[in-house]
């Protein structure tokens, strides 16, 4: 047997051989390794690839710059692919007031639960179709085409809405919420597949902390413009449907850019793999059932919390705010979060202990809405101003730390299926837990009675608690399943995703054991996180001996 001699010094016996079945390497995973060499069976010449993996090069934007700004540009439209929806969803908590005044000068009524009506609208039709979103996304248009058509749901949706606000139709406004809904949580699966399609390792939690933070960019600034333009209610309006024509455009250059950088090698495109499956999901194991259902609890306890925050802090207490004041104290956690969810997704990737850091960030919330409690029923007099920083940070460490877990679960092809059951099961709760409230506070006719505003304060700490205990039993099945993995520390991490069956694929060795290759042959059961989901076959990976392999040359 015999090696190409401008490779044989360049590698240890700790390196893995991943033989191809067919004995060729397209020149895309080529790039992958740092050395490719041929070896004779018999009559037979097959390439192998070997050494540690390296990254491949993307196409240079501008070659004059002293580094690669590809995924930097990349990075920044996958920032703003969300940007107009999350400015237009919070727009009917950030001015009801003004929403009610302008329909009640039309002789028309909008009650409490008709606002939060157009919350539960959007969340509604994501229970469902953001799981089938995530499954359209990986098995029928990809995440380009899939990304440019809930994008345009997105705008639709917002023009139907402005139509309903302008002529004063609130069944056309819940409409156009619905048609929104339609494509903006689904929009935020493509998001969540683009970061994880284009940063890994030490990258990825820094990424995701970066997509959040500047996502609640808009929701931030819709706080803050949107009740100074309701003067005019319909300009308000009109101003956050610009914002998703926005959006559409850097949708449009990201798909662009995805493109290229794939044509280029910069993202590896696996071939002849089996299309995932709606089935597949059976097989996810239970420690991503437990992240979905943290998520479920956590984000109720932040998104749905904003919904009634103002309410709160304009009619309970022993301070009063005014509406403007309330919209923009409710601003102020996306704002922390834009500086903060970068900063802990930096201390996800470099310290490590994921799970730890979720299950802190359920505590911190917890602990806020308890001060909010304390300040509803006038025991404490704090300003909101210093529990919404508060609040903030803990939504920007659980987020931070939340979304990365699950590409550590979930083999890549099925992250699409599953960060889009992950949104649905999110929505589910962002859908029940309005109608829920929205008829706590409507049994209280009274909008100085204290429970009006007490009682689902009570309701957040609870979901806070739930997601602390989930984070605790996800702890635990990760230490007895999966050897600690999730919760591991960078330079465990670094081993896992050097074991030569962390996501590769399966390779025929019977030829090879057939001509006397001595060769160490792992297989592992389909159902774990590290193979394909749901093949029927084992999956198996070859490690050859390279000094053993040179003595036979």
């Amino acid at each position: 047997m015999s090696f190409d001699s401008s490779i044989q010094n360049n590698y240890d016996e700790t390196d893995y051989l991943i033989v191809p079945e067919d004995g060729k390497l397209d020149k895309a995973a080529d790039r992958r390794y740092s050395h490719g060499f041929n070896f004779k069976v018999g009559k037979k010449t097959i390439f192998c690839c070997a050494g540690p993996k390296i990254q491949p090069k993307a196409p240079w934007i501008c070659r004059c710059c002293p580094f690669d700004v590809y995924p930097l540009v990349m990075l920044l439209c996958i920032c703003f692919l969300t940007f107009g929806s999350y400015w237009v969803f919070d727009t009917p908590g950030a001015i009801q007031t003004q929403l009610t005044n302008w329909f009640q000068s039309d002789g028309k009524s909008y009650t409490n639960l008709d606002n939060l009506l157009l919350y539960s609208v959007y969340s509604i039709p994501n229970i469902f179709l953001a799981f089938f979103g995530g499954y359209i996304i990986d098995r029928i248009t990809g995440v380009r085409i899939g990304g440019l058509v809930f994008c345009g749901l997105v705008m639709l949706g917002e023009l139907i809405f402005c139509f309903g606000i302008t002529l004063r139709v609130y069944p056309l406004a819940l409409l156009g919420r619905f048609v929104f809904g339609l494509g903006g949580e689904t929009l935020t699966v493509c998001q969540n597949t683009y970061t994880a399609r284009w940063f890994e390792g030490e990258t990825l939690a820094l990424a995701f902390g970066l997509v959040v933070s500047f996502s609640r960019i808009g929701s931030s600034v819709n706080f803050l413009v949107t009740p100074y333009l309701a003067s005019n209610v319909p300009v308000a309006v009109w101003v956050g449907c610009c914002m998703t024509f926005v959006s559409f455009a850097f949708c449009l250059i990201a798909g662009g850019l995805d493109w290229y950088g794939e044509k280029k090698g910069r993202i590896v495109k696996v071939e002849g793999e089996e299309p995932p499956k709606l089935t597949h999901v059976r097989y996810f194991p239970a420690s991503a059932w437990i992240l979905f259902f943290i998520c479920f609890f956590f984000y109720i306890a932040v998104l749905t919390f904003y919904t009634v925050a103002s309410q709160i802090m304009q009619f309970s207490g022993n301070k009063l705010y005014g509406a403007e004041v309330a919209s923009m104290f409710i601003a102020i956690p996306n704002f922390v979060s834009i500086f903060a969810s970068p900063f802990f997704g930096y201390l996800v990737d470099k310290l490590g202990r994921a799970l730890w850091w979720l299950a802190s960030a359920s505590i911190l919330l917890m602990l806020a809405h308890v001060l909010f409690l304390c300040n509803a029923n006038s025991w404490t007099t704090i300003s909101p101003v210093i529990l919404m920083i508060w609040l903030g940070f803990a939504y920007a460490m659980g987020a931070a730390s939340l979304w990365p877990i699950l590409s550590h679960i979930i083999p890549k092809k099925m992250l699409g299926t599953a960060y889009g059951t992950m949104t649905s099961v999110q929505n589910l709760g962002l859908a029940l837990a309005p109608q829920l409230l929205g008829f706590i506070q409507d049994s209280y006719t009274d909008p100085y009675n204290p429970l009006r505003y007490t009682m689902p304060i009570f309701f957040f700490v609870f979901c806070a608690l739930i997601s602390f205990i989930l984070c605790c039993v996800l702890m635990y099945v990760d230490l007895k399943v999966t050897a600690g993995r999730l919760n591991c520390l960078p330079g465990e991490k670094k081993l896992w995703e050097e074991l030569p069956n962390f996501g590769e694929h399966a390779t025929e060795t019977d030829d090879l054991a057939d001509q006397g290759v001595p060769i160490e042959v792992d297989t592992q059961a389909s159902e774990s996180p590290y193979s394909a989901v749901g093949d029927e076959e084992e999956t198996v990976f070859v490690n050859v001996d390279i000094n053993r392999e040179k003595s036979l040359s």
